[in-house]
């Protein structure tokens, strides 16, 4: 029996390093860490329809996404499978910064790595979000570069350039015009939402977003020309705002005449509906796309999809 066991354990282990890619030798293997990375490359091999859902119809290349729908994104740590599955993909796309650090680890110790490391950071202009709350006065950086649609666009032409590349070697460029096609499509879209939120934005007398929630859109607000207060910097890992600021935005709510107290995806509400109720405002989300439910992940939920949703509560919140 114990024979049986180990015989069965070495054949699991064999099969698990085992490339698991699409079968065609010209196919492509791309592993993602994020959902907006997965998302940039999947509109890249397949099409996004004018509801701004992908058909999810690539046949070429096996996209793979670690951090999964509806998982914490800030407290992911990898599983064995998915090293196997970063050392054998032909692309790894990571977003970097200090979220990231296990991959720093499973960089640095493994003995294999994949074809080619792309990291989007290096392609994008960062800046540090200044924290609201005046008792505290420091900085924190905001890694939600995505968030700019500038930045996402520089992200898609980095991804793009580097599936055109592999293309190039391993399908003679066959598939190039058609992945070209797709981005120029997608970003296209994407520029048509941002001009449509900047024009909501232009055209309002408010410019203030009072957020009852954590605060990953210190790249939103600077792209539109924004101010914002928040009930925690950033993407805080505090379990409850202080008490001083949920006075602090009600206050802030009322003075203002707000017409609606902005949350996040996922969030339970819980202190955005407190600083509502005080101040007779509506409860609006504003999506940051780090992640999705699975729900929305099985429909084909999309970055610009994520857009056209915040486009449509910012035109009842400002």
């Amino acid at each position: 029996m114990k024979k049986f066991f180990y015989l069965f354990f070495f054949s699991f282990l064999f099969l698990s390093c085992t490339k698991t890619n699409v079968d065609s030798k010209d196919s492509i293997s791309i592993v993602t860490t994020s959902f907006p990375i997965y998302d940039f490359t999947r509109a890249i091999v397949s099409d996004v329809n004018n509801d701004y859902i992908a058909e999810n119809n690539f046949t070429n290349v096996d996209i793979k996404l670690l951090i999964k729908p509806g998982m914490e994104t800030h407290s992911f740590d990898p599983s064995p499978k998915d090293i196997i599955d970063i050392q054998n993909a032909d692309i790894f796309i990571r977003m970097g910064g200090e979220s990231e650090v296990w991959v720093d680890k499973i960089i640095s110790t493994s003995n294999k790595l994949p074809k080619k490391i792309l990291t989007l950071k290096d392609f994008v202009e960062t800046c540090t979000s200044l924290s609201e709350d005046e008792h505290h006065n420091h900085h924190e950086h905001d890694e939600h570069y995505w968030t700019s649609s500038k930045n996402a666009i520089k992200m898609i032409n980095a991804i793009l350039q580097s599936i055109i590349e592999l293309d190039n070697e391993k399908s003679n460029g066959k598939n190039i015009t058609t992945y070209q096609e797709n981005a120029n499509s997608y970003i296209k879209m994407i520029e048509n939402l941002s001009n449509e939120i900047k024009n909501t934005v232009d055209n309002s007398e408010n410019k203030l977003l009072i957020f009852g929630d954590r605060f990953p859109f210190t790249y939103f607000t600077e792209e539109y020309g924004l101010n914002y207060l928040a009930a925690f910097d950033g993407c805080s890992t505090a379990v409850e705002a202080k008490t001083s600021k949920i006075a602090e935005l009600i206050d802030e709510a009322k003075n203002s005449k707000a017409k609606a107290i902005f949350t996040i995806e996922m969030s339970n509400k819980k202190i955005a509906n407190t600083i509502a109720q005080a101040s007779n405002a509506k409860v609006l989300e504003l999506h940051s796309c780090q992640n999705v439910s699975k729900d929305d992940f099985e429909r084909g939920i999309t970055y610009a999809y994520t857009m056209k949703s915040n486009l449509d509560a910012l035109k009842i919140g400002l």
